[in-house]
């Protein structure tokens, strides 16, 4: 039988595993934060590997990144657990099965052993995304904002991604819809993905240079508040590629 404590990280998860039901047409995601000691940390990838290796793990249908938070203010957490996911219907089929598995369990009593608990949540879905969406992309940089006008900023974002120095943008972008959760309570986020922390270097100072970014920049700071951005590094991801469950479909 499963203690007070583990009763909370269910809950916590089965949010975060739950994959979002908040867009059906559009990839959606969960995050979950952790605080991990140091020595903790390659413990807590054994236990996601044990899970997700048993039968009912294997049949997977989204992606798990587990992730470090590299900078990320006074936040005092120091791992995220994204999920990722398609469909809605593939979700409920996962779902019944995860709780009806003893591996689901026993999960949940070793993860409560190593974090002090359960973290921020966050949920929201992908509203477009560009690039190539290669699981080669570690490094992330998440800005969040509150957007009094979406389809502005959206357009904004398309029109630089049309332009000569956009196409030459190396990684891949995301914006996403937030439903709850996140500093600020914001509404979007955009989220980067570099290969490495001198390729995102490399593009901000190139990127600086150019008239059409700046005007991307001022277009987005006339119709939403920022409150800033934080950076990660997937440690592992299981299930399907990035491209696979984050693509638009």
């Amino acid at each position: 039988m499963l203690n007070l404590r583990c009763l909370r990280w269910a809950a916590a998860f089965a949010v975060g595993l739950s994959f979002s039901l908040s867009a059906l047409a559009a990839p959606s995601w969960n995050a979950t934060g952790l605080t991990v000691g140091a020595t903790d940390a390659p413990k807590v990838v054994a236990a996601f590997d044990t899970l997700f290796s048993s039968k009912f793990g294997r049949e997977l249908p989204g992606r798990v990144v587990l992730r470090a938070n590299i900078a990320d203010g006074p936040n005092p957490e120091t791992h995220s657990v994204l999920v990722l996911g398609q469909s809605v219907a593939e979700r409920e089929a996962f779902q019944t099965k995860l709780y009806a598995s003893p591996e689901w369990g026993q999960f949940l009593e070793t993860i409560s052993t190593l974090s002090q608990g359960p973290g921020s949540t966050m949920r929201g879905s992908i509203l477009w995304n560009t690039g190539d969406l290669s699981d080669k992309d570690v490094v992330w940089i998440n800005h969040f904002l509150t957007v009094s006008e979406p389809a502005v900023l959206l357009n904004a974002m398309q029109t630089y991604n049309a332009t000569a120095t956009g196409q030459q943008a190396p990684g891949q972008l995301h914006l996403s819809a937030v439903y709850a959760g996140g500093p600020g309570a914001p509404t979007h986020i955009v989220s980067i993905g570099y290969e490495s922390e001198a390729e995102m270097a490399a593009w901000a100072q190139k990127q600086q240079a150019d008239p059409a970014y700046r005007v991307l920049v001022q277009t987005m700071l006339s119709v939403a508040t920022y409150h800033g951005a934080t950076m990660q590094r997937d440690g592992k991801a299981w299930g399907k590629s990035a491209k696979d469950a984050a693509s638009m479909k």
